[in-house]
């Protein structure tokens, strides 16, 4: 049983990194939450806003409240509802004349997840941003006290209160906001597997712990680098490593704990096991709700 829950401890600590890509992914996450977070009554809705100052539209966020008034996006050329590129231009570092969107329609309510991604990803790392930049929550969630984990758990309770009410009938719109933070979590693992790879590597084969590894996905990132390659996303197989160990089993689980003990103490770590965790809970939420 000991072994057991370790190897689920491991296999979710694993799931921790930052990228650009999971970054594009998660701009497709929130649309999809916007959209559904639509289907509610005017009143209700909470997402696509961000903090100006009244009759501008400069921030008024203090950096802890917002000071000023939460303006929604808006077509400014319908006068409804924004679409994926008009969103992307209120959360910023975005040209009003951009389309990530693929296919024909830019105002669809359903773009592709993993390809609308790749298109913003490619757009600004190419661009002179070079890279996708974090967004505020001031400029996307109402009443946000600009903390990123609370952020994505106030994301996260929109759907989950939507569903109930709104899924029967659009069932693809929730299906959609599920595979991509599916999409989020796997592009977590993979863009931080070398990193920890490495690291275990460099402390657990020398005691007599041989790391195993494993795809993530298909094996390999969607986007390509400035090199035209594409990373190869692996991580770290803990039950074959542990299985395979030369130590007994007591000895194994102590070094294997003590290694991650000391990986995840670092800020940078920890900071992206508690991100992981936060989207586990939205996947978690989304397939019992």
């Amino acid at each position: 049983m000991r072994t057991i829950l370790l190897l689920e401890l491991l296999i979710l600590i694993t799931r921790a990194s930052a990228g650009g890509y999971q970054g594009a992914l998660e701009r497709v996450w929130i649309y999809y939450a916007y959209v559904i977070d639509g289907l509610n009554d005017p009143s209700q809705r909470t997402l696509g806003f961000k903090c100006v100052k009244e009759g501008t539209n400069k921030s008024a966020w203090d950096g802890k409240q917002c000071k000023g008034v939460w303006q929604a996006c808006e077509d400014r050329f319908k006068a409804g509802r924004c679409n994926f590129n008009q969103l992307m231009v209120s959360l910023g570092k975005v040209r009003p004349n951009e389309n990530f969107v693929p296919g024909s329609d830019p105002n669809t309510q359903s773009p592709d997840v993993k390809q609308t991604a790749v298109n913003y990803y490619n757009t600004l790392t190419s661009s002179n941003v070079k890279q996708v930049p974090n967004y505020p929550p001031e400029c996307f969630l109402k009443s946000t006290n600009g903390e990123y984990m609370d952020f994505i758990d106030g994301i996260t309770k929109v759907v989950t209160k939507a569903r109930p009410t709104h899924a029967s009938a659009n069932a693809a719109l929730f299906n959609s906001f599920a595979d991509a933070t599916d999409r989020i979590v796997e592009a977590r693992v993979g863009d931080h597997g070398p990193f920890l790879i490495s690291s275990a590597q460099a402390e657990l084969d020398p005691k007599g712990v041989t790391i195993h590894t494993m795809k993530v996905g298909d094996g390999l990132s969607p986007v390509k680098d400035s090199k035209g390659d594409q990373a190869q996303w692996n991580t770290i197989d803990w039950q074959a490593t542990i299985q395979d160990s030369k130590l007994s089993e007591l000895e194994t689980l102590s070094v294997v704990t003590d290694f991650n003990d000391k990986f995840y103490s670092g800020k940078s770590a920890n900071q992206h096991i508690t991100v992981i965790e936060g989207f586990k809970s939205t996947v978690d939420k989304m397939r019992t709700c």
